[in-house]
């Protein structure tokens, strides 16, 4: 996919225009040009959020009120932000809304890497963003149940008796309990897809442990009535998480240190099982954005993951210098 990027105000730069016409290209570049910032603009356009800051005022160009980035290929989308924090997307000049999740675009950002190796939290949102990216069931599902643990918590620290408070929360347990079975359900499935895929390539892989496994809806239910008694007579909310991901290597021992190149790996084809995935059966041709992400990686393995991409996917590479690599690519030097 060919694409002209045009982003005025953002992070260091005043406007830039730059024309991606190769299937890969290689932004390259000192520290603090801007190579991480043109695909950071990228991900922004396509998500609605960044990947290196939680507020998108960051972004904005020092001393100025907003920001812009527009993206022209074969309709027009574009992305104005402000300092009060308006976000306004548009498609062809007519106002739309960003995905939440788009199963077009991921980033592969060394920073996220390690984030997932070591911290379960981040390791449950990013499987959880990769899942949403092609099951749109999934994610419905996954924001309800977000939005009944909301409930719950208000429910909890109210003020009202506690058989009001016990009425309130059962009317919404059945839906909670048949949100949580499916959601479990399919983390246990994908899991089990991700290793069959991983272990051609890698010597570690996820596994996922969850009390809900074994039980069906009426079971969940149950289990979710009683804890909540008990959530009520102690006022106290416990948190919402009955399962977790470990990550293991071949001798089922715990990863607590390891190569970081093993790691990169590992990590690259758990995203290339989604990106596949995606291209594969919703005929989407992704873009593929790294940044820094093959600087720990030697040349060998650099070109040979790289390598796994097909022309139709959109492949853009942040680092020093390019890769030269036995395929047709460009570069965009800053």
């Amino acid at each position: 996919m060919s694409f002209l990027l045009n982003i005025f105000n953002f992070r260091l730069f005043d406007q830039k225009n730059i024309y991606f016409e190769k299937p890969i290209t290689f932004i390259t570049g000192k520290n603090q040009s801007g190579k991480s910032s043109i695909i950071e603009a990228i991900y922004i356009l396509k998500t609605g959020k960044s990947f290196r800051t939680n507020s998108l005022n960051n972004c904005i160009k020092e001393g100025q009120k907003f920001f812009s980035i527009e993206l022209k290929d074969k309709i027009t989308e574009k992305l104005i932000y402000n300092e009060q924090g308006i976000k306004s997307y548009f498609k062809n000049e007519e106002k739309s809304k960003n995905d939440i999740i788009n199963p077009e675009i991921f980033i592969l950002y060394n920073r996220n890497l390690f984030n997932f190796i070591f911290q379960t939290d981040f390791r449950r949102k990013t499987i959880d963003e990769l899942i949403s990216s092609y099951d749109k069931k999934y994610l419905y599902y996954l924001i309800h149940c977000k939005k009944i643990i909301e409930k719950k918590k208000e429910i909890i620290y109210s003020n009202i008796d506690f058989n009001t408070k016990k009425n309130l929360y059962f009317n919404l347990v059945t839906n909670f309990a048949e949100y949580t079975k499916y959601v479990n359900s399919k983390r246990m499935d994908i899991i089990n897809q991700i290793n069959q895929f991983i272990s051609k390539y890698s010597n570690y892989n996820i596994e996922y442990h969850s009390k809900f496994s074994d039980m069906n809806v009426e079971m969940i239910t149950k289990f979710y009535e009683k804890n909540f008694s008990i959530e009520i007579e102690q006022k106290k909310y416990f948190g919402p998480h009955n399962d977790f991901y470990s990550l293991i290597d071949n001798n089922k021992k715990l990863i607590e240190s390891g190569a970081t190149s093993d790691f990169y790996k590992f990590y690259f084809y758990l995203f290339l099982f989604f990106i596949n995935k995606v291209y594969n059966e919703q005929k989407i041709y992704p873009i593929v954005l790294f940044d820094d992400f093959f600087l720990p990686l030697d040349l060998s393995s650099s070109k040979k993951l790289i390598s796994y991409f097909n022309d139709e996917m959109t492949i853009i590479i942040s680092q020093h210098e390019n890769i030269q690599i036995d395929k047709d690519f460009g570069e965009i030097n800053l």
